[in-house]
């Protein structure tokens, strides 16, 4: 037999509840009111700190550069100094200096590029490569130039620095000083203004004093 429900009794249940829930919404209403001014002081107050934030975190980055700066920059230009008064010279020692004054110039490249990278490069760069992405023949293009630029850049300084070692002024120049022979390298110890073994001519007369000296 189906159980027998009391429909007058069930309706009177619901309507309860629905004043009960109508009696929530209304408190829920009044609380969230009464929370509004308190959120919008929490938000004034979070904003107020990140922009703290932000100026601490730059003003930070900034005492970090400067720190760098005062400790790196120095030595970059007293190698550099040092590395053109060798260059003058001719000196042998010319490729060691070369090869300190690399890391240190990447180094410097990299404490400025990271500074202004958080100043408005980065911003700049993301621009410039959300416009470029978007076209797909730019894309490969800059894909190429780069992997041209790269082969030249590192291509090119081996190129120069190899013809600044092994320049032929430079190097029998060297040679003199060494008391060798500009064109074979052989000690001049015993000669006097030819190479004893190649024959090479290695004196000459000054214009303006007379005086015998190298030829290179």
């Amino acid at each position: 037999m189906p159980e027998n429900f009391n429909t007058e009794s069930l309706s009177q249940e619901i309507k309860n509840l629905e004043s009960e829930i109508a009696l929530l919404e209304v408190s829920l209403s009044q609380l969230e009111s009464n929370l509004e001014p308190s959120e919008k002081l929490l938000k004034e107050k979070y904003a107020l700190l990140q922009k703290e934030y932000e100026e601490s975190w730059k003003l930070y980055e900034f005492y970090v550069f400067l720190l760098q700066v005062l400790f790196v920059f120095p030595l970059f230009f007293a190698l550099l100094k040092f590395y053109f008064r060798l260059s003058a010279k001719n000196s042998p020692y010319l490729i060691i200096l070369t090869f300190l004054l690399i890391p240190v110039s990447i180094f410097v490249i990299q404490i400025t590029f990271v500074y202004f990278w958080g100043l408005f490069l980065g911003v700049l760069l993301e621009f410039i490569w959300g416009f470029i992405k978007n076209i797909q023949i730019l894309k490969s293009l800059i894909s190429y130039l780069g992997m041209i630029f790269v082969a030249f850049i590192f291509g090119g300084s081996v190129y120069l620095l190899q013809k600044r070692i092994f320049d032929p002024k430079r190097l029998a120049k060297r040679r003199l000083r060494d008391k060798k022979c500009p064109n074979c390298s052989f000690s001049l110890d015993l000669s006097s203004e030819f190479c004893s073994f190649c024959g090479k001519r290695i004196m000459k007369e000054c214009l303006s004093c007379k005086k015998k000296i190298y030829r290179s």
